[in-house]
C-alpha cells in the first residue's frame, strides 16, 4: 500500500481473541485526563528513512526490520524488552534486502541475499549486532554472475544436522510465474567452515 511500506503496527498485549489487531491506545488521546500512550497499548512505528520493508527477525531483545534500503533495529531503550511507551529505533546498516524468499535463520542469527552479496548479521566483540559479508572475500566473481531476478528469487534452507545453508538459484532471469520455480544451482555455505561452493542440478533423467 502506498506510504505505508515503513510503517509497523503493533497490537496490544493480547489477552483475549477481540484484542487482536487493536493496533491503538487505551486512553482517548484527546481526553484531559488519563491520555497517555501504556505500555501494553498497540500502535504504529514509523521509520521514515527506510524504504518497503522486506523481512521482520527477532534476536537478543530487539526486533530486526529488513528494508529495501537498509537494517533497522526496534529494542526497548531501557533494556528491559519493547514497550508501547518505551522502545528506541537505530539504524544497524545500509545492506538493503530485495526479497524474504532467501532469509534463512542460522540458530537465531538470519542470513540472506541481495543484489551485491549475500549477508549476515552476527554479534560484535561487545555483543552488539552487525552486518558481515559473506561473499565479498569468497565468491563475489561468481556471485556476480547471477542475474538479479534471480537473486530475488532465491529459496534458503538450513540444516541443523549438517551444520549447512542451501540456497536454490537459478542462472538464467525468470520471464513467467512458472520460471520462477524452476532452478538449475544450489549454493551451500557450511557454518562450521565458513566454505560457500555451488552445485548444479543435473536434467532429470
Amino acid at each position: 500500500y502506498p506510504n505505508f511500506g515503513n510503517k509497523l503496527y503493533f497490537s496490544r498485549i493480547v489477552e483475549n481473541v477481540s484484542h487482536f489487531g487493536q493496533c491503538y491506545q487505551d486512553n482517548d488521546p484527546t481526553a484531559e485526563d488519563l491520555f497517555s500512550l501504556g505500555p501494553s497499548d498497540g500502535g504504529v512505528i514509523n521509520i521514515p528513512e527506510a524504504g518497503l520493508i522486506i523481512k521482520l527477525h527477532s534476536m537478543q531483545g530487539a526486533l530486526l526490520v529488513f528494508a529495501s534500503n537498509g537494517v533497522w533495529s526496534i529494542t526497548g531503550s531501557l533494556a528491559v524488552g519493547f514497550a508501547a511507551s518505551d522502545y528506541t529505533v537505530s539504524k544497524l546498516s545500509a545492506v538493503a534486502s530485495v526479497s524474504a524468499t532467501s532469509f534463512v535463520d542460522i540458530l537465531g542469527f538470519p542470513a540472506w541475499w541481495n543484489d551485491e552479496g549475500i549477508y549476515i548479521i552476527r554479534t560484535d566483540q561487545s555483543g552488539g549486532l552487525t552486518v558481515d559479508t559473506l561473499t565479498d572475500l569468497t565468491i563475489k566473481s561468481y556471485y556476480d554472475t547471477v542475474p538479479s531476478l534471480a537473486k530475488k528469487q532465491a529459496r534458503g534452507y538450513y540444516n541443523l544436522v549438517t551444520k549447512k545453508v542451501q540456497w536454490l538459484f537459478s542462472t538464467t532471469d525468470p520471464t513467467s510465474t512458472t520460471d520462477a520455480y524452476e532452478f538449475d544451482r544450489i549454493l551451500t555455505f557450511d557454518v562450521r567452515t565458513g566454505g560457500l561452493y555451488p552445485w548444479t542440478i543435473g536434467e532429470p533423467s
